[in-house]
């Protein structure tokens, strides 16, 4: 009987050789596309240590055409920095006003006091995040 099972074994390997076997073989890493982000750059990003949250963030480092660092904007007096490193096609990091547009919340910034009445009528947020 196992004269018979080594026999069958046999015959397959060359069957099994006519496939190309360097195809299940992990291949190396895909060629990282450039980026052009630069340091100060805002985007939306999915923070790592609440995943359901994404988050307004901003490009703090530029390591090389190919990674750069993204930390979470925290607007606390002693914040507490969360960054990643990240490239051009990595997953979470999002344009500015992608969660308005496709209807997700953005979690504000921590440290982001509510909207404050100023006058009559008159609103004014503690932080303004646009540009002047």
């Amino acid at each position: 009987m196992l004269k018979n099972g080594v026999q069958t074994v046999a015959k397959l390997i060359p069957f099994t050789m006519s496939f190309n076997m360097l195809a299940f073989v992990p291949q190396d890493h895909a060629d990282l596309r450039s980026h052009f982000f630069t340091v100060g750059m805002k985007l939306e990003t999915v923070n790592m240590s609440e995943p359901f949250h994404i988050c307004p963030a901003s490009v703090t480092k530029v390591f090389n055409n190919h990674f750069f660092q993204v930390t979470i904007d925290d607007l606390r007096p002693e914040p507490n920095k969360l960054s990643m490193l990240c490239h051009a096609d990595s997953l979470g990091i999002l344009p500015v006003q992608w969660c308005l547009k496709n209807g997700v919340n953005l979690t504000p910034p921590k440290g982001l006091y509510p909207v404050e009445i100023c006058g009559v009528g008159m609103i004014q947020a503690s932080v303004s995040l646009s540009p002047n």
